[in-house]
């Protein structure tokens, strides 16, 4: 959590020359924070700080007057919309490390059918039904051949800014997906395990305090992210606004009065909350072609948005769900490939689009594409997948050492197998840590505290800043 502040901080700000007239305003949802715009459309939910609500207090009295103002950045501050060591000047200057979006594929991917080994003896073995044929298969070497959904990828592979890892897989094996997520996110496999989140403990370590430092696309704060560090969670770019109905310039007239008066870490809170918003308008309503119109191509259309405009983003999340497949997986063969084919057509054109909108941006971004599990190896009897182990992980970036397979291949002859599943040979916090450390520009010290236990070998598919 944020620091707590003092009431006394709140005297500090009395004489900012508020309006002492009310305004009417509409009490939001619980989760709520900056929301409806000048019209009375309800706008989706926007929440900045940790993992508490924000700023809701201050649509809670019966107006705006000058004791409701306080009493709501009182409540704020109290909440830990930002920490009280924002400044209330923001500065949004060049970031010394790549912004590192973390794409998160809810529901645990089979990764054996975006990039399928169609040069294991066993596979089709295992998948009489689900294996991808060889003939339509995008090859990426002898052992390895991508899903024909996922062209971009493929292509992004072939400029060597791609890197797929296979093997990944948690320390702790579990079937479960609360299990799995809750230690995929805090990296944490203690007795006692840590109640922040691995990106949180990151963005700590480098000191990435700035409003837009730490963003979350999709409305909730992810596990990674709950912590000590600030982090601004929104659905959406265009739904970023003030809470307040109809009279939004007058709202934020009256509140930036608060600049001009002595004030204190409550005031700078809701300043900088409103410098996030006036940073945001300009990028209001920017379309670029070639996104797909999917929930996740509107997020990460978001992220590079966030990224081109050079506000210090340093961590951005993206969930994206669909991925428990026990039934109907598909083998791309036919049907546009299934279930599996539809969501990774959805992925490979966003993630395409993604890297062409942030053009010269892409050089100083890294993409980390995870899930909390793999899938069984053999296939069940409703044409689907069921819980496994060991996955493969994507890694790209313009600074990648794309191009080729990294991690060793378990193999998947029944004795290799890791009860059924693919075995995991590469810690999923090893792969993490080369991320931030050697794109991120974290120091060892960072990487420790972020990632605990991490094992200190590197795979090399990266370049060092």
């Amino acid at each position: 959590m944020t620091d707590m502040v003092d009431m006394t901080d709140i005297a500090e700000i009395t004489d900012a020359g508020l309006n002492d007239d009310l305004v009417d305003l509409t009490p939001e949802p619980a989760e709520g924070t900056f929301l409806p715009r000048d019209d009375d459309t309800p706008a989706p939910v926007v929440t900045a700080g940790s993992d508490v609500p924000a700023l809701s207090a201050i649509a809670a009295g019966n107006g705006l007057d000058r004791r409701n103002v306080l009493g709501g950045l009182a409540a704020a501050a109290a909440a830990g919309l930002v920490s009280s060591a924002l400044p209330g000047r923001l500065a949004f200057a060049g970031t010394p490390g790549d912004s590192i979006v973390v794409l998160f594929l809810r529901g645990a991917y089979d990764g054996m059918s975006l990039l399928a080994p169609i040069g294991d003896p066993h596979y089709k073995k295992a998948r009489p039904r689900l294996a991808l044929p060889a003939s339509i298969g995008l090859p990426a070497d002898r052992m390895f051949a991508w899903n024909p959904q996922a062209v971009q990828l493929h292509n992004l592979f072939q400029r060597g800014q791609l890197a797929p890892i296979v093997g990944v897989a948690s320390p702790a094996a579990t079937r479960s997906h609360f299990e799995a997520m809750e230690r995929m996110e805090s990296c944490s496999y203690a007795a006692s395990p840590q109640r922040s989140g691995w990106l949180d403990r990151y963005a700590e370590g480098i000191g990435a305090r700035q409003v837009f430092s730490s963003v979350a696309l999709g409305g909730l704060v992810p596990r990674s992210m709950t912590g000590a560090a600030p982090e601004l969670t929104m659905r959406s770019l265009d739904a970023f606004d003030v809470s307040v109905v109809g009279q939004r310039k007058r709202f934020l007239n009256a509140v930036r009065g608060l600049q001009h008066a002595s004030r204190g870490p409550a005031a700078n809170a809701m300043l900088a909350g409103l410098a996030a918003v006036d940073r945001v308008d300009p990028l209001k309503g920017r379309r670029s072609v070639g996104y797909p119109d999917t929930s996740l191509g509107r997020a990460l259309h978001d992220v590079a948005t966030l990224v081109r405009a050079n506000l210090g983003l340093r961590v951005a999340t993206v969930d994206a769900g669909g991925w428990d497949m026990h039934v109907g997986l598909g083998n791309s063969a036919g049907n546009n490939g299934g279930s599996f084919g539809r969501q990774a057509a959805d992925l490979s054109l966003s993630i395409g689009a993604f890297v062409k909108d942030l053009g010269a941006a892409w050089q100083r971004t890294t993409l980390v594409v995870m899930s909390e599990f793999g899938r069984r190896v053999a296939e069940n009897g409703s044409g689907g997948l069921d819980h496994g182990h060991g996955n493969m992980w994507l890694v790209a970036g313009g600074r990648i050492r794309g191009g080729k397979v990294y991690g060793r291949w378990p193999g998947l002859a029944p004795s290799r197998l890791d009860d059924g599943d693919l075995a995991g040979r590469v810690d999923h916090r090893s792969v993490l840590a080369e991320v931030i450390s050697r794109r991120g520009g974290a120091s060892a010290r960072t990487v420790g505290a972020a990632l605990p236990g991490a094992p200190s070998t590197r795979l090399g598919f990266t370049d060092p800043r």
